[in-house]
């Protein structure tokens, strides 16, 4: 349960201002606020699919997942790469991660 107050949390923190790289990536700083868990395979098969969508490797245990707003996880390594070079989508459902900026 722990974990989901995590993302409950994370999804309500208005601090969460996303600002774009050059290349159109997200700053390594927006990433990292993203929450993270250790993967364990007993305690995360319900919840976590057993390959990260961006290397195509299985996580084993002891692995730093990253997950994203809308609940995808991924190694951290790979998504931050991804975000920073790639985008400020979800590379698996193409969510957006950058909130429309108030005007």
């Amino acid at each position: 349960m722990k974990f989901w107050n995590i993302v409950r949390d994370f999804r309500s923190n208005s601090v969460t201002t996303r600002i774009a790289t050059e290349n159109g990536g997200l700053e390594p700083k927006v990433i990292e606020t993203f929450p993270e868990i250790v993967y364990s395979a007993v305690k995360h098969e319900d919840i976590v699919p057993e390959k990260c969508a961006i290397c195509i490797f299985d996580y084993e245990v002891g692995d730093m997942l990253r997950f994203l707003p809308c609940d995808h996880s991924f190694h951290t390594g790979c998504i931050g790469n991804w975000l920073v070079s790639h985008g400020t989508t979800c590379p698996y459902c193409r969510y957006n991660l950058q909130p429309i900026v108030p005007e």
